[in-house]
């Protein structure tokens, strides 16, 4: 097995050096940086890290809390977050909460500095402010990412979801559509966000919103927005030709349901879903608002860092990220 004084022999650069470019503790030029990283691939070298984790005072570990893993969502962010914190030398693990009080005190009552450097969370609500107050009182930096709530004290960052639903409905208005549907859940602080961002550009545009163009899933899932989208068509005349739906597995339901009805996808209705998550497993491929994964995760990582000593400590801060919308067949006929 390699030692770190070998990838040093293999460099020509001191032990110190290598150490600096694994830590990313101090300034290396980027020739001694790219000397150092060629000799670690090919010593094929794995930092110790329960070694540095004694050295350091540090677990070298990294929480992420998330309400669900069922959702490829949290997956994508898990994988981000996981790639930023991999070139820093840490390890990331993810707690699923299920939206539990009880559970999340039970859990955070097992967190402390020796086990955990920081935390990130997906989560809102009660539970968010549990885990929020857990970590400062325990002293654990804490920052939120892709969540809707703003919490005292504590970094967060997010994508605009309003400018997301804004750009959904211009796309539609812009391949015809005056008659836009948005299938939601009402209980949710983030889709109540889109569906803000929906109204004000309906508005924008002259358009009409009425109790015939949202339906209320009350729900995230698939299932919810199929029976819900079920019902609604099963009472009143379609009323829309472009259809928003606040996230991509309601969109999946949508699409069941319009084809239980006898509608073609985009002919009849153009779907349109929320972030970009399964769109391409869809018949058609989906049309969906992407938020910016990457450098969310890259700025999250980076504040939490920053919190945990890596770099100057960190103010409190909310970065906001514009969404994309990314075109695919469920808007856009293939000979359009």
């Amino acid at each position: 097995m390699s030692t770190i004084r070998d990838v040093a022999n293999r460099a020509g650069v001191s032990i110190a050096t290598v150490s600096s470019v694994i830590n990313n503790s101090r300034p290396v030029s980027e020739k001694t940086r790219r000397q150092v990283e060629s000799a670690i691939r090919a010593l094929h070298y794995v930092p110790n890290r329960a070694a540095r984790s004694l050295k350091s005072g540090r677990a070298g570990v990294i929480v992420y809390v998330v309400p669900t893993v069922t959702n490829v969502v949290f997956g994508h962010l898990f994988e981000e977050i996981q790639t930023q914190l991999d070139e820093h030398g840490y390890s990331l693990a993810i707690f699923a909460n299920r939206v539990d009080p009880r559970e999340t005190r039970s859990y955070m009552a097992t967190l402390t500095r020796s086990n955990t450097d920081g935390v990130i969370m997906t989560q809102t609500g009660t539970c968010g402010r549990i885990i929020a107050e857990a970590c400062r009182s325990r002293g654990i930096p804490l920052a939120i990412i892709q969540a809707p709530d703003t919490i005292e004290g504590v970094s967060m960052v997010v994508s605009n979801e309003e400018e997301g639903a804004m750009m959904a409905v211009d796309h539609l208005v812009q391949c015809g559509h005056r008659n836009i549907g948005i299938v939601m859940d009402g209980n949710s602080r983030v889709h109540l966000r889109r569906f803000n961002g929906y109204r004000t550009a309906m508005e924008r545009h002259g358009l009409q919103v009425n109790e015939d163009s949202v339906v209320d899933a009350q729900g995230h899932s698939e299932e919810c927005a199929r029976r819900s989208l079920m019902q609604h068509l099963s009472s009143r005349a379609l009323a829309f030709s472009g259809l928003i739906c606040c996230n991509d597995y309601m969109a999946l339901g949508a699409l069941r349901a319009l084809q239980q009805h006898g509608y073609t996808v985009p002919k009849d209705v153009a779907v349109l879903g929320f972030d970009n998550s399964i769109s391409d497993y869809m018949i058609p491929s989906l049309t969906s608002v992407e938020f910016a994964r990457a450098a969310m995760a890259k700025a999250v990582v980076r504040n939490l860092l920053q919190q945990i000593g890596e770099e100057e400590r960190a103010p409190v801060v909310k970065v906001v990220y514009s969404p994309r919308l990314v075109v695919k067949g469920s808007t856009v006929p293939a000979d359009s």
